[in-house]
């Protein structure tokens, strides 16, 4: 049985991170929901049975309407004895709906994978699901640590990823609560969807915004909040929005755009309902998109360019690109820093060489494989020369006009 190398199915749930520290355990999770060729951000990934179980999914929402069903029917057997014992109730029921239940196979293999919680006053049982109808289904205890599951999981390093920014946390915040550590789980997934690419969202069916949450053996939290930009020059960057109860339904709310897109459960999901609607009041669907610049040899080249009146600073990065088993390509997000090259103070005619750039932004550069080499070991001396940088870079006239 093989859960996470592809998530894909009819109707499909896509990340859950989280981190586990003892009793305690942090989570992020997005909003996005694939039916077939769409997708929607409109799905709690979160569902809780009483005050003694819950759990966080991902996988087929087909498969989790079936099992949250089963659950329901047998919660009043489940004990912290035997809520992940291959004897228990839990895992008898769960293996006996997976291997038996029906799915047409030309919507491939609904496959799930889950993140559970027994709770008790001193001892939570944390534990994962991973399963697929026709297969069966495993209950394992959940290690300390990072989890990702859902098609998130198929980016490459993410585990070490968020792994070695979760312990960066720890390390100079000994005091840290669990909540501080989902929002460094959070930023850090951001920063690895977006060197993914812009389009990395909809090749991997993952929305543009996460919620954050955290349990221990005092229970579960899931708290409102609400995002504003502080100051932005123009008029794409500003957003203001929320993740928010009103009315008692859950909502993400764009303040901007007065759009409202109300957050249903697994046990009230239709798939009947509309299924288009994407929430990204950042924009960041719409940003740079790195796989768009695969040179040969299937390297990514990226130049990230600042521009003010008194220096000039270029950072040229290297990665590779990486293709998912249904064809889709991500850039992958472990970037290697090639070179970084500041001028202070450039003379009028070099500043102006570089006017008809913005002042900020990143750029992909397709460097031809016999060119390579040459790019690699003389971009630290030479990465200010239009010249040389145009001999190197087939596309390097799209983004500069050198100076006469």
């Amino acid at each position: 049985m093989n859960a996470d190398n592809n998530m894909e199915s009819e109707i499909g749930l896509t990340i859950v991170a989280a981190y586990k520290q003892g009793n305690s355990v942090s989570i992020v999770s997005d909003f996005r929901v694939s039916v077939r060729e769409n997708q929607a951000d409109s799905i709690l990934k979160y569902f809780q049975f009483g005050d003694r179980m819950g759990f966080f999914m991902a996988g087929s929402v087909k498969a989790w309407e079936s099992i949250a069903q089963t659950i329901h029917s047998i919660a009043d057997q489940i004990t912290l004895e035997n809520v992940i014992s291959i004897d228990g109730p839990l895992y008898l029921s769960l293996r006996t709906l997976m291997e038996t239940s029906y799915y047409n196979p030309d919507d491939g293999i609904p496959r799930i994978a889950g993140i559970g919680v027994y709770w008790h006053p001193t001892q939570p049982v944390y534990f994962e699901l991973r399963g697929e109808m026709g297969s069966g289904i495993i209950l394992s205890p959940m290690t300390d640590g990072i989890t990702v599951i859902g098609n998130g999981s198929v980016i490459p390093g993410i585990h070490d990823l968020l792994a070695r920014a979760v312990h960066r946390c720890i390390l100079f915040e000994p005091e840290h609560h669990p909540l501080d550590v989902a929002e460094v789980i959070r930023k850090n997934l951001r920063g690895i969807m977006n060197r993914c690419g812009s389009s990395s969202y909809q090749k991997l069916g993952i929305s543009p915004v996460f919620c954050i949450a955290w349990m221990n053996e005092t229970g579960f939290c899931m708290e409102g909040e609400e995002f504003m930009s502080h100051s932005s020059t123009n008029e794409q960057g500003r957003y203001h929005y929320s993740f928010e109860r009103v009315n008692g339904h859950v909502v993400l709310d764009n303040h901007q755009t007065q759009e409202t897109v109300p957050l249903v459960d697994i046990l009230t999901y239709s798939d009947s309902e509309k299924a288009t609607e994407k929430f990204d009041p950042e924009n960041r669907t719409t940003g740079f998109d790195a796989p768009a610049y695969i040179s040969d040899n299937n390297a990514i080249y990226i130049l990230l360019e600042s521009l003010s009146d008194s220096m000039i600073r270029r950072t040229v990065f290297r990665t590779y690109a990486h293709r998912l088993v249904n064809g889709s390509v991500l850039a992958d997000p472990r970037y290697e820093r090639i070179c970084e090259v500041v001028r202070r103070d450039p003379a009028n005619h070099v500043l102006e060489s570089f006017r008809n750039a913005p002042r900020f932004g990143n750029y992909g550069l397709i460097v031809p494989y016999n060119k390579q080499a040459s790019f690699e070991a003389g971009i630290a001396i030479m990465a200010m020369d239009h010249t040389w940088m145009s001999e190197h870079v087939e596309n390097y006239a799209d983004m500069y006009t050198q100076s006469e």
